[in-house]
Formats: structure tokens, sequence, C-alpha cells
């Protein structure tokens, strides 16, 4: 393991973390805190009151595909600035320094954009 991303409300335990590394002498990875989704009104997302479960977005009908893919694009994006990509797409692409520190903003009707995006593509390839 070479990195660790988490959310920016951990890193007040990020020298516990590094002591227990260093405690069971494991090689320390990269500690990467990222910022918290927002809602438009930039206040934090929370569990309580929005609905943060996938399975929740996935019973309104939302691919799997566009769902990685919309939190995937959360405070990163491509080198070629496309917002449509795979998984492997991702993967064969990520890079710290692309990662904004601004706090995201989940934008439900970007979320659909993007779903209609892989609804398209699964219509024409199933052609």
């Amino acid at each position: 393991m070479t990195h660790v991303l988490r959310g920016e409300e951990w890193l007040p335990s990020a020298p516990k973390l590094i002591l227990l590394y260093e405690y069971f002498g494991w090689d320390k990875p990269q500690l990467c805190y990222m910022p918290l989704l927002r809602n438009p009104d930039k206040s934090k997302l929370s569990k309580r009151k929005n609905p943060t479960s996938v399975t929740f977005y996935e019973r309104m009908g939302f691919m799997p595909e566009a769902m990685l893919n919309y939190l995937g694009r959360m405070g990163w994006s491509m080198p070629d600035e496309r917002e449509k990509f795979s998984l492997q797409e991702m993967v064969d692409h990520f890079d710290l320094s692309r990662v904004s520190l601004g706090g995201p903003i989940f934008d439900i009707e970007k979320l659909s954009w993007l779903n209609g995006q892989w609804l398209i593509r699964r219509r024409c390839c199933n052609l």
C-alpha cells in the first residue's frame, strides 16, 4: 500500500496513524486528506440529512458506471478534462497532483446528465 486517501475529518488522527506504522515497523504510505463533499449551498454533505447511500441512487435508476464516474470526478479531473470515463481509465490516469483542494459540490443534475451519457452508451452497445 503506497497511498491512503481519507476525508479531511480524519486529519486529527494522522499522528496516531503514523505512530502505528512506526510501532509495527511498516513502511508509511503517503497520507492524503481529501476535502469533504458539499451540498450546492456549500454546507457539508451529511448522511443524516442527505441520501448518501449508493443503494439509494441505484434504486433511483442511476447506473453503477455513472455513479463511479461521477464520484471519481469529485475533486479530481482527467488530464484531458473529459467528464465521462471508465474505472480502468480513471485508474490508468489517476494522479494526486490533479486533486483539487476545494470542497467538491454534489450536484444531482450533473449526476443525472452523466447517467444519461452512460445510458446512451449502453443503448448503442446493445444494438
